[in-house]
Formats: structure tokens, sequence, C-alpha cells
């Protein structure tokens, strides 16, 4: 499944979205959470095609659900963002902290994880 990524990141890289954001959902389907995040992120940003944020966000979840570290801090970022007050915008910077703690920890024992691409 990680081939799918790979070509959907050159197709992407080409300004190929449309068979890009193909590529990543064949990958993302294939349950590998990488495909998914990045799939994720075209559907809310319209690259590829219309702007979906609920799929694209159900995409992300999904990823972070898998342990995908990029995805869990994409989501902690949307969460920063729509923070209302200055308790939950510094509870979301904590937690943003713990996780690349908790990222450095695991890349330390495993470089080639999936949770980091």
């Amino acid at each position: 499944a990680s081939a799918y990524l790979d070509l959907g990141n050159l197709l992407e890289r080409q300004g190929e979205s449309a068979q890009a954001g193909g590529m990543f959902e064949t990958g993302a389907q294939h349950g590998y959470a990488p495909c998914m995040r990045r799939l994720g992120r075209m559907m809310i940003d319209g690259r590829g095609g219309a702007a979906d944020v609920e799929q694209g966000l159900e995409w992300i979840e999904k990823a972070a659900d898998l342990g995908n570290m990029y995805a869990q801090r994409a989501l902690l970022r949307i969460e920063g963002r729509n923070a209302k007050t200055f308790r939950e915008r510094w509870s979301v910077k904590i937690r943003i902290v713990l996780l690349v703690k908790r990222g450095l920890i695991e890349l330390a024992k495993d470089p080639f994880s999936n949770k980091f691409r």
C-alpha cells in the first residue's frame, strides 16, 4: 500500500491532483493510514475535486485512530483553531508537545514506521 502513497506524492508534485487523489483513495481503502491522511487533507482543501470537509475529516480521523502521528497532529491543530479560550488553546499546545515527545520515542524505536508517513 505504500506504493499508492509514493505514486500519489509523485503525481501531486507533477500537478496531477485528481490522479494523486485516486492513488491516495486506493491506498486508504486498503487501510493504509498515510494515504488516509493525505486523501483527507486533499478533500478538505478541494485539491483534485470539490472540497468535502466532512469526508476529509473522517479520513483524517481514521488515520489518527490507526496511530498516524501526522493525522493526530492535524486533528489537534484543528481543535486548537476552534478553541475559544486561552486555557483551551494552551491545553491543545501541551497535547501537541506530548504527541511530539511520544513520536520521537516511537521514531527512535522504528525509524521506518508508517506512523510518520
